[in-house]
């Protein structure tokens, strides 16, 4: 694929196999490339929870420093706004190219079975660990740990199918689009997206229920949130000029407004200041330069597949499913182990990138059902 920024209608597609079942499918390298690195940040997201110095996450070491306060607030964010714009991306490609059934269907095997699977078993050993020390009934402790935990997005993206399903006739005969492509250029673009994004949040966040999570899996707020950016990488599926304009944000801006994400993030405020709506504007004006640049530099830079890319494409969903329970094992043994601290650290991470993709590489890829139940491929 050309790394050229100039507009393709076709939103930049190439057709190739699916390695396991052979069936023609879409691809798009760098938004590939770029989501697959995303969902591998996970690792370093979870292995740096264990040490923060604020906000406890399911286990925690002792030896803690707010260098991965730090690390964990940078990540957050733009890793997430970023995988819902390509996410949406996606989902729009495959709709205006093989229909709403096959989004729907395409999107229950390669999402909604994996995050059944990982719940059901993953997810309930990781309980039984978190619990061992506990005494009691067993189906008791697993229950008291049992939650949807790292798969919160997958139930989130799967909601975001659905309303894109039945709103992207509306989407493409809507003149949104086309107005946002008459602007000036990538800067007021991005402003004005911030600005429909938290206009979006001051109106859920003034019904007073914005925070409330249904059936503990996810809230309207975050919903919403997410939402814009998913809806945004759909819109400019349609609209390539729109994308194009986007994706000029220099890369060097990533490297700016991360720092300036972080400082804004609430989990960092100082105690007793609460997170204004207008510190939450300039921290989603952030959030998205920080998506375009990203983005629009693996669109430049990205030009066609590679070993390293494609290993990372076909192994990011396992990596991910299975990379929460080893964090927290590995986490777990090495608390109260005296090493310093970034050097634990090193550890889980490093250690779970290459237990999971050897998982992957030796399990999940060689056995069908399992392909199927953890990486939604047949």
């Amino acid at each position: 694929m050309s790394a050229s920024l100039e507009p393709r209608l076709d939103g930049g597609a190439v057709e190739s196999k699916d390695m396991t079942s052979g069936a023609p499918v879409t691809r798009v390298y760098a938004l590939d490339a770029a989501r697959g690195l995303l969902m591998v940040l996970g690792i370093l997201l979870h292995a740096s929870s264990i040490y923060v110095t604020r906000g406890a996450w399911l286990i925690s070491d002792p030896d803690q420093s707010v260098l991965f306060d730090l690390i964990r607030a940078a990540i957050h964010s733009f890793r997430m706004p970023a995988f819902f714009w390509v996410a949406g991306y996606f989902a729009a490609l495959t709709f205006v190219r093989r229909g709403p059934r096959a989004l729907l269907t395409a999107r229950l095997r390669r999402v909604g079975i994996p995050l059944l699977s990982t719940l059901l078993t993953l997810n309930v050993v990781q309980a039984l660990w978190l619990g061992r020390s506990e005494s009691g009934d067993l189906l008791a402790r697993i229950w008291a740990h049992l939650h949807i935990g790292h798969l919160w997005f997958l139930a989130d993206l799967l909601v975001y199918v659905g309303l894109l399903v039945v709103s992207l006739n509306w989407l493409r005969r809507s003149v949104v689009a086309r107005w946002l492509r008459r602007l000036p250029g990538p800067w007021s673009l991005v402003v004005v997206l911030a600005l429909v994004n938290g206009s979006a949040l001051l109106v859920v966040h003034a019904t007073g229920v914005a925070y409330v999570e249904v059936l503990g899996i996810s809230s309207l707020d975050r919903l919403t949130h997410n939402f814009v950016f998913f809806l945004a990488g759909a819109a400019m599926f349609l609209e390539p000029r729109v994308r194009v304009a986007f994706f000029r944000v220099p890369s060097w801006v990533f490297l700016i407004v991360v720092p300036v994400c972080v400082l804004l993030d609430p989990h960092l405020l100082a105690p007793g200041r609460l997170e204004s709506e207008a510190s939450t504007l300039l921290y989603l004006l952030g959030s998205w330069l920080a998506v375009a640049a990203l983005l629009g530099g693996f669109w430049r830079v990205v030009q066609g597949d590679s070993r390293i890319a494609s290993f990372l494409v076909d192994a990011s969903l396992s990596i991910y499913l299975f990379h929460h329970l080893v964090v927290i094992v590995l986490g777990s043994l090495l608390t109260g182990v005296n090493l310093p601290v970034l050097i634990k650290f090193a550890l889980v991470a490093g250690a779970t990138l290459v237990i999971t993709a050897a998982l992957h590489s030796l399990v999940v890829r060689r056995f069908s059902v399992i392909r199927l139940l953890f990486n939604g491929r047949r």
